[in-house]
Parts: C-alpha cells; sequence; structure tokens
C-alpha cells in the first residue's frame, strides 16, 4: 500500500466481528435480581476503539443511530429489544408503567441487581490491553460508551460489587431566552447530530473527532461513526489518525478555530452516574457459592 485510505483490501469490521470471542465464551453466567438470564438476552456487542466490548441495558440501534446516514458496519448495535416498545427520553423519563421496557427500569424504592460471572481463561494470555483486568464504562442507554465517559477498572482475581445512583440534572427552562454560550448547554432540539439521534456531550466529541479525523486524513478509524462511502484508514495511516487524535482537542478549544467549531456543551437535561465500589478475593466463601448457584440454575 502507498499510505492511502484502502478499504477494499481488508475488511478490519469484518475481521474483528469474526474473531471476536462470543458472549458465551466471556461470561457463563448472569442473573437479574437473582433470576437467571442467558446472557445473550442481556448484552450485546458494541464497536469500540479498542474492539468488540459488550454492552447492557443499551436502547436499540434506531433510537441511538441516524440509521441512513451512519454506515451499515454499525448494524451490529441490533439486538433483540428492537421489537420492544420505546418508551424512554432523557427529556421525559418513562411514559409507561409497563415493567418490561427499554431500557430496563427499577421499581421506586427498590435496587436493581445485576451479576455477571467473566470468563477469564481466555484473556490473561491473548489480551494485552486487557491484561488482568477489564473496563466497565458507564453511560446513558441512549449512547455509546467512549473515552468521554467515567469508567471502572476491575481486576479478574476478585469479585466486585458496583453500587450505582443515577441522579438527572436538569436546568430551568427559564434559562432557554439566554444565549447558549451564556447559558452552555443544549435544551432538547437546539443542536442536531449528523450519526446520533440524541444530542449528548459525548457523542458530540465523537462526531467531532470523527469528522476531523477524515479532514485531516481522508480516512476515520474503524470505531469512529461514519457514512457507507467513508474509508476506513488501513495500517499505513495510524499515525495520521493518531496525530488527528492528539491534535483535535487543541483545535476544539480555540475559539478563533474556522477548523472545526463543535461547541460540545453538554445537554441542558442529563443524567449523571455515582459509583461507589468494593471488592472480594475470588475465593471468598459467599463469593463462590454464589457463582455456583447461578451456575447450577443456567443448567
Amino acid at each position: 500500500s502507498n499510505g492511502t485510505p484502502d478499504r477494499d483490501n481488508f475488511d478490519v469490521v469484518k475481521l474483528l466481528e469474526e474473531g471476536a470471542p462470543s458472549i458465551d465464551d466471556i461470561f457463563p453466567s448472569c442473573s437479574v435480581n437473582n433470576k437467571v438470564y442467558d446472557c445473550n438476552l442481556l448484552l450485546h456487542p458494541v464497536l469500540t476503539e479498542i474492539g468488540m466490548c459488550f454492552s447492557f441495558n443499551l436502547q436499540s440501534f434506531k433510537t441511538i443511530f441516524n440509521e441512513r446516514v451512519i454506515s451499515s458496519d454499525f448494524h451490529s448495535y441490533k439486538n433483540d429489544r428492537e421489537s420492544l416498545k420505546e418508551n424512554w427520553t432523557l427529556q421525559n423519563g418513562y411514559t409507561t408503567s409497563e415493567r418490561r421496557t427499554t431500557p430496563h427500569r427499577s421499581i421506586l424504592g427498590l435496587s436493581f441487581k445485576l451479576f455477571i460471572a467473566i470468563n477469564e481463561t481466555d484473556l490473561h494470555d491473548f489480551c494485552e490491553v486487557l491484561k488482568s483486568s477489564f473496563r466497565l464504562y458507564y453511560h446513558m442507554p441512549n449512547e455509546i460508551g467512549t473515552r468521554w465517559h467515567e469508567s471502572y477498572s476491575a481486576n479478574f482475581d476478585f469479585h466486585h460489587e458496583l453500587k450505582m445512583t443515577a441522579k438527572k440534572f436538569q436546568r430551568h427552562p427559564a434559562l432557554r431566552k439566554y444565549p447558549i454560550n451564556l447559558r452552555q448547554c443544549y435544551f432538547e432540539g437546539e443542536k442536531k447530530l449528523q450519526f446520533f439521534r440524541t444530542f449528548t456531550k459525548a457523542q458530540c466529541n465523537f462526531e467531532c473527532l470523527a469528522n476531523f479525523t477524515l479532514r485531516r486524513c481522508g480516512c476515520v478509524r474503524f470505531s469512529y461513526p461514519r457514512t457507507q462511502t467513508t474509508p476506513i484508514c488501513d495500517f499505513n495511516m495510524t499515525q495520521c489518525y493518531l496525530d488527528a487524535n492528539a491534535d483535535w482537542p487543541k483545535f476544539d478549544e480555540m475559539s478563533n478555530s474556522t477548523i472545526m467549531p463543535c461547541d460540545c456543551y453538554p445537554p441542558c437535561s442529563e443524567i449523571r452516574y455515582s459509583i461507589k465500589n468494593s471488592h472480594f478475593d475470588e475465593h471468598n466463601e459467599i463469593t463462590s457459592n454464589s457463582v455456583r448457584t447461578l451456575k447450577a440454575k443456567r443448567k
């Protein structure tokens, strides 16, 4: 190759999808509120910068993406929840009292408990990025996990218990009369994105980086949002998109920049998460008994 983008000779997305371990390979046991489920019904593949990851409680493909714009490579986000009625929005919350909803809901006063066991036997030797731990990104159900989201690193040698609290923050509607650059947030419908249906700060950043990289390199990284005709950078373009990744924040922060003024203020309504965590040795008797019980129930 002469260094130019070449999508035809090497389909990295197809390679990742075919070569990635299955959900059954990685997750032997899953339960919600102590009821055992097939992990394939709870977790879904997500294309990320480090390969194929898995997401829980993600809204459907048609809710997250502008499917007429984004590349078909991202159709792997489609999942069994596509058939369920979408009845939650960031602005209005749930629009029905039904228990079976998209996304999952908890009952007032009661916690929502998710248990996932991870098979570490295939990860230590082959996953250089993971090494002896995995990373959990937490974000709203209508967006894709990215580097702009908070995360938690969990070591394989421990049982981790995470207690997550979600709080909705909403600016007063009276602020709408002020200029956006003064209130520094967007009300619903004030800013549209090319690839995503719902505006969030993280998705705005992600889209902005993708467009900046395309202008700089003539191609984008395989995991970036893109159209069907946008070339994916080949190996020889790696340094270009890495340099673009490093330079993009500098251009975006310059008020006089005409290259890519993204203005990715946060939405005026958003959900913020806080996590308290504790961990126990994997050989702890309580932990071992819990895993054995779930495995037995699944059989």
